[in-house]
């Protein structure tokens, strides 16, 4: 963690009135921690990210980065978010690549007025929990399914919150594998915060909007239909995540075995992490995008960004038909490949595996192959550049930047000059 983001953290719980001791005390965790955080020691995990950003009535962007900064309200009262904007445009610009064209519409439904309960927030300890927008003036909750697990939720309502909580089973209770809850939430077409935290089952969130958006699961899936918020967090313990027709300012996906699927996302940074599934991405548009798997593969699809960064520890990475002004690809063992119509920069590192790229440039590159056991080709404009195992060399007027490296494997890369 940055001295810049521990100084805020700082601020943030002198603001709300709280000491070390008392701000560990609602997160759980030792003072010990607080103090190493706020000493830019060490960096909070990601669900100590989202109880602070949730203490603070700030989204988890604007607690790391510090944008659009909202004061929190006093220590005993209901957090308030910010409010989501009307309508965000950003163009993913590169100076190299010249990208361009792409916007963010985080409210598509600004019309829709605030509720007088706007605050969404469940703790289960197992269910199938559905949640979706409806034309309804407050939160409407429908459990179905057990009559003993029916029995130990609980439907409360404190000021613009409406919560739902599951009791904790203890052996008195009993457990029963074929019992199951289900829970359909109808929400009002704008809402400021909904969170849904359940131990293990699965999230399916439809058509939602709000301010801030986190849904986790210790173990089951999560899958998000249109839905659109400033913040957006998912977490799962070991199923994968769905995410289609999704708009966000900050949007992170965390699992730690399942895979991610993102079709039609729209954001200006987002973050894709699984300890060993795959990513598959399809038509996505970010100022930056960053993709990391333990050993799964990367596939991704018309991709438009600034800054793109994939990571894998074994699995392959391919990237299609797509703008990119600043790659990132690496590999452990897999190949990465690229294959794109406009390229700014790109560095790219295999452990093992073949290295493909073609696109665009502006008007020339700079470029640095080493294949340590094979051999490196460049071809610019049609016609091959340079051959050998190094090639180290500026074609046209080196306008962009591309730096490649396999241990074994062969680099190949075709480059064409934008019209």
């Amino acid at each position: 963690m940055n001295i810049e983001t521990a100084n805020r953290l700082v601020e943030l719980r002198h603001k709300m009135g709280l000491s070390q001791e008392e701000l560990a005390q609602r997160l759980g965790i030792s003072r010990q921690a607080v103090s190493k955080w706020e000493q830019a020691e060490s960096s909070p995990d990601t669900d100590n990210l989202i109880m602070l950003a949730q203490l603070y009535g700030i989204t988890i962007d604007e607690l790391l980065n510090g944008r659009s900064a909202v004061s929190p309200t006093k220590a005993g009262n209901t957090p308030k978010e910010a409010e989501p904007k009307e309508q965000i445009d950003s163009a993913v610009t590169s100076d190299t690549a010249k990208l361009k064209g792409s916007s963010f519409v985080y409210v598509d439904n600004a019309p829709y007025a605030m509720p007088a309960v706007c605050n969404f927030k469940a703790e289960l300890q197992s269910a199938y929990v559905t949640v979706k927008a409806a034309d309804v003036d407050a939160p409407q909750v429908e459990l179905s399914g057990s009559e003993r697990l029916k029995e130990a939720c609980t439907i409360l309502r404190e000021g613009d919150t409406l919560f739902l909580k599951q009791l904790k089973r203890n052996r008195a209770f009993g457990l029963h594998l074929n019992e199951k809850l289900h829970v359909e939430a109808l929400l009002p077409r704008r809402m400021r915060f909904i969170g849904v935290d359940i131990g293990g089952g699965s999230i399916s969130a439809d058509g939602v909007l709000a301010s801030t958006l986190l849904l986790h699961t210790g173990g089951g899936g999560l899958e998000l239909n249109n839905c659109s918020a400033e913040s957006i967090s998912l977490v799962t313990g070991g199923g994968g995540n769905g995410l289609k027709a999704v708009r966000a300012r900050s949007l992170v996906c965390t699992t730690g075995g399942g895979g991610n699927e993102l079709e039609d996302v729209k954001a200006e940074t987002a973050e894709i992490k699984t300890g060993g599934g795959g990513v598959d991405l399809n038509d996505i548009e970010a100022i930056k995008l960053t993709a990391k798997t333990g050993g799964g593969s990367i596939d991704a699809a018309a991709i438009a960004a600034a800054e793109a960064e994939l990571a894998t520890g074994g699995g392959h990475i391919k990237v299609r038909d797509g703008s990119i002004g600043s790659l990132g690809m690496r590999s452990g063992g897999g190949s990465l490949t690229a294959e794109l119509s406009e390229l700014g920069s790109a560095s790219c590192t295999a452990g093992g595996g073949s290295i493909s790229v073609s696109s665009r440039v502006c008007s020339g590159a700079e470029v640095n192959l080493n294949a340590l056991s094979g051999r490196s080709t460049l071809i610019f404009n049609g016609a091959e550049t340079a051959r050998g195992r190094a090639i180290q060399t500026i074609v046209g007027d080196g306008s962009a930047k591309l730096n490649m490296k396999t241990a074994s494997g062969s680099i190949t890369v075709r480059l064409g000059e934008l019209a």
